[in-house]
């Protein structure tokens, strides 16, 4: 054992109220975490980037270093470090100061949950459970359809027998791409559920496209597997 574990022996961890927490830690990188997405630089303290919770693709979501707040401007929505983790992931402002305690790396001040908050938790993580394998699913096909969206569009750059693109489009196909990669658990679960409700067909087709490509996937291997066991079950 070292000498500095031996100092450290016994000694309880620090934990940290809400408002140090949230002191220790930049809006703009609360962002990059939950979507994914490195912001623009607009200024000293200030930067921009898409709304990945709903769709967007522009950049129109303001933040303030600074000040800690954000802004979106289509929706005329914003508020500080919070209420972007509550508008990403879902869930209470409790669930959000908890998450933002582990990404900083501290450990926050006990304190219970009311009663309120102990159901709604309970109730998102059921939700999840039960809908992610879907949510994943309609990922990946919006991913695949993306990236080979994305390949056309570059592939035009060269190629004058095919319709110019448009300026910027590539930029902002590029930017989605990289909001659908990073988004997992809660994030994708948002973003799923904004596509269900504005876009109720393309988004079950897009869920139904995956899971028959996973399903042909799964066939394949399993006649690969049997080709390849065949000799060692039937020897000669």
């Amino acid at each position: 054992m070292t000498n500095t574990s031996i100092l450290r022996e016994g000694v309880p961890e620090r934990k940290y109220a809400p408002g140090d927490i949230l002191s220790r830690v930049k809006i703009s990188q609360v962002y990059k975490a939950l979507t994914g997405i490195e912001p623009r630089r607009t200024g000293l303290d200030t930067r921009r980037g898409p709304a990945t919770w709903r769709g967007g693709d522009g950049h129109n979501v303001a933040m303030d270093d600074s000040r800690g707040v954000w802004h979106d401007f289509r929706d005329d929505s914003g508020g500080g470090v919070l209420d972007l983790i509550v508008r990403v992931r879902g869930g209470s402002r409790s669930d959000a100061l908890r998450w933002l305690a582990d990404f900083v790396g501290v450990h926050l001040t006990d304190y219970p949950l009311p009663p309120a908050d102990r159901a709604r938790r309970a109730q998102d993580r059921a939700e999840l459970e039960r809908t992610l394998p879907t949510a994943q699913h309609w990922r990946r096909a919006a991913v695949e359809i993306t990236e080979e969206l994305l390949s056309a569009l570059k592939a035009a750059l060269s190629d004058r027998s095919m319709e110019p693109i448009i300026p910027g489009e590539i930029a902002s196909v590029h930017h989605f791409l990289q909001s659908l990669q990073g988004l997992d658990g809660a994030s994708l679960m948002a973003q799923y559920q904004w596509w269900a409700e504005h876009h109720p067909g393309l988004t079950a087709a897009l869920v139904r496209a995956a899971q028959t490509r996973e399903r042909a996937e799964r066939r394949a291997l399993l006649r690969y597997l049997r080709v390849r066991s065949a000799p060692w079950s039937n020897p000669t």
